[in-house]
């Protein structure tokens, strides 16, 4: 599905960009800036902002909760 694939790219983008998310979890807020831009440019632009930002809110959450990585 549509939710599927886009849960897939957000996962790649934490995955390829772990500074990035280091760097959100330490409290810049640039850094999720750049990986939304970083989706949305894997996603071609085809893909709502607001929807892409609450799966990615909702992953990041899941790797602080957990303290996984991707």
């Amino acid at each position: 599905s549509d939710t599927n694939e886009l849960e897939d790219i957000v996962k790649k983008v934490l995955s390829e960009n772990q500074n990035s998310v280091n760097d959100y979890k330490s409290g810049k807020q640039n850094a999720l800036k750049y990986l939304m831009g970083m989706i949305m440019k894997e996603t071609k632009g085809s893909k709502k902002k607001k929807i892409v930002n609450d799966l990615l809110l909702d992953l990041l959450f899941m790797v602080f909760v957990t303290s996984m990585d991707y």
